[in-house]
C-alpha cells in the first residue's frame, strides 16, 4: 500500500479561515487474486467564516476519484460486488450556531454528481441536512442528526414489484436518515477516546418500491494513545430489510443482509514525522442471497512520513 497526504491551513486573517487537504492511496493485492489493486485520492477546500460571536458560516468543495471494489446491491438488480471507477463533485454549504453552554445547532445543503466509468448509472445528490448537540467536558460532543436526500439517476429506468419489467421514467430514491453521534474522552490527557454512531436510514423508489430498504447500522470506534504509540480498533455493523425484492428467484423470503467490518491498527512514532504502522482489517457479508455473501481479509504496514 502506498499513500500520500497534503494539507495546507491559513490561519484567519482577519475572518476567513481557509484549508486545502488531499490524499491519494493505492493498495496492490497479491499476484493473481481476482482485483488486482485498488485506488483513492480525495480532495477538499473548506472556507469558514465568523458571523458575529455564536453563528459560523462553512463551504466546502470535494473532489473524489476511487477504482475499487464497491457494493452494488441497491444500484442494480444484478445484487454483487464490482470494480468500479468513478468520479465524485460536491459541494456543502452550511451555517453552524453555537451557545455560551456548549449547546450548538446545525443547517446545510449537499449537491453532489457522481460519475461511473461502467455500467453503473451516473446520478445527482442533493438535500438538506440539520443536526442538533452539546459539546461538554474535555472535548467531548454529543449530536442528533436528520438528513433528507434525493438520488436522481440519468438513465435507469424503475422496475416493476417483481423486478422483470422497467418503466419508461428516470428512477430517483429519496433517503431519510436520523443519525445519534457520540464522542467522549475518557480521561484529562485525552489517551482514551471512544465514538459511537447508530442511524437509521430508510430508501423509496419513485414507482414500485422494488428498490425499498431499511437500513440499520452502528459504527464504535476505540483510541488509545501513550508515549509515541496509538492503538485504533472500528467495528461496523449494517443490517438491510429489503420491502419487496426476495431471497432468490425460487425463495420467497424477504431478502435480508447483513455486514460486517473490523479493523485493528497500531501505530508507532519514530521521529517527529516518521511512524511505523502496521494494520488488519476483515469484511463479511451474511445474506439469505447467496450472492450477496462474500468474506475478505486485509494485512497490510508500513511507514508514513510527514513533511
Amino acid at each position: 500500500m502506498i499513500s500520500a497526504d497534503v494539507i495546507l491551513w491559513r490561519p484567519p486573517e482577519p475572518l476567513w479561515d481557509l484549508m486545502f487537504i488531499t490524499s491519494a492511496e493505492h493498495t496492490r493485492y497479491i499476484p493473481g487474486s481476482e482485483v488486482t489493486g485498488e485506488t483513492t485520492a480525495f480532495s477538499q477546500f473548506q472556507a469558514k467564516r465568523d458571523l458575529g460571536e455564536m453563528w459560523r458560516f462553512n463551504l466546502s468543495l470535494q473532489y473524489l476519484f476511487f477504482d475499487q471494489v464497491l457494493d452494488n446491491s441497491d444500484l442494480d438488480q444484478l445484487f454483487s460486488t464490482l470494480q468500479l471507477q468513478g468520479h465524485n463533485l460536491a459541494i456543502q454549504p452550511s451555517v453552524r450556531r453555537e451557545a455560551v453552554n456548549g449547546t450548538f445547532v446545525e443547517a446545510g445543503y449537499t449537491l453532489s454528481r457522481q460519475f461511473y466509468q461502467s455500467v453503473v448509472d451516473d446520478e445527482w445528490q442533493l438535500g438538506p441536512r440539520f443536526s442538533i448537540g452539546k459539546s461538554y467536558g474535555n472535548r467531548s460532543e454529543v449530536s442528533l442528526g436528520l438528513q433528507f436526500q434525493e438520488r436522481k439517476f440519468d438513465d435507469r429506468q424503475p422496475r416493476s414489484a417483481d423486478g422483470l419489467s422497467t418503466i419508461q421514467d428516470s428512477l430517483k430514491y429519496q433517503q431519510l436518515e436520523t443519525s445519534l453521534v457520540w464522542n467522549h474522552h475518557w480521561d484529562g490527557q485525552r489517551r482514551w477516546r471512544t465514538s459511537t454512531r447508530l442511524g437509521f436510514l430508510r430508501n423509496n423508489d419513485n414507482y414500485s418500491g422494488y428498490y425499498d430498504y431499511d437500513r440499520f447500522r452502528l459504527t464504535e470506534q476505540l483510541r488509545y494513545r501513550v508515549k509515541g504509540f496509538q492503538f485504533l480498533g472500528e467495528l461496523k455493523l449494517s443490517h438491510y430489510e429489503y420491502a419487496l425484492q426476495h431471497a432468490g428467484p425460487t425463495d420467497p423470503a424477504q431478502r435480508r443482509r447483513t455486514m460486517s467490518y473490523f479493523t485493528i491498527r497500531a501505530e508507532k512514532s519514530l521521529r517527529d514525522h516518521l511512524t511505523l504502522f502496521a494494520e488488519y482489517s476483515h469484511e463479511r457479508s451474511l445474506s439469505n442471497l447467496r450472492s450477496d455473501a462474500y468474506k475478505a481479509n486485509a494485512v497490510s504496514a508500513g511507514i508514513e512520513l510527514e513533511f
